[in-house]
């Protein structure tokens, strides 16, 4: 857990589902993502992103890894749902032997981490202090959905570019 927007959502969802569960405090700012702790939960130190501007707005600084050398793929919410609705109409018309599948619902579209930031901050009326620091152990330069085995089941194609999901988060932040 850390005090984000995401992990605000995850508190809700499980309060809202009554389902028990225990707040750890993670700080991303001190690394406590790469404590063998963490690591255990989440072996790529990763976190689930939503758009957290608030260092940008006070003027804290955000780290950069790789020198902002970084690809990333990100998903507009109101894609997930509608991948989720297709998924589960899906599921709704057709009786398979299979109990299970996994499908990516994701962009498919990697994002050069200085072009999303840039956005941020043109959302926000206000430039980041950047923390330029190398590439972290173990990540990649580049990642990104792979959609095809998704689009092919359930037509999913999220239409969302962060040009426009990321001043719609921003302004339903405020």
């Amino acid at each position: 857990y850390a005090p984000t927007p995401n992990g605000w959502k995850i508190s809700i969802m499980l309060e809202e589902c009554e389902m028990d569960y225990k707040v750890i405090p993670v700080n991303l700012g001190k690394g406590d993502q790469f404590t063998p702790e963490f690591l255990k939960i989440s072996p790529n130190n990763r976190m689930p992103v939503i758009v957290d501007h608030e260092n940008i707005i006070n003027g804290e600084p955000i780290s950069i890894y790789n020198n902002g050398k970084m690809h990333r793929d990100f998903t507009y919410i109101d894609d997930v749902v509608d991948g989720l609705i297709q998924a589960s109409k899906e599921v709704l018309q057709h009786t398979s032997k299979e109990k299970h599948k996994v499908l990516n619902v994701g962009n498919n579209m990697p994002i050069n981490l200085e072009d999303f930031i840039s956005v941020i901050e043109e959302c926000v009326g206000k430039k980041a202090v950047k923390n330029y620091l190398p590439m972290q152990q173990g990540d990649v330069k580049k990642t990104f959905a792979d959609i095809e085995e998704t689009t092919r089941q359930i037509g999913f194609r999220p239409i969302t570019p962060i040009t426009v999901g990321i001043p719609r988060f921003v302004e339903w932040y405020k």
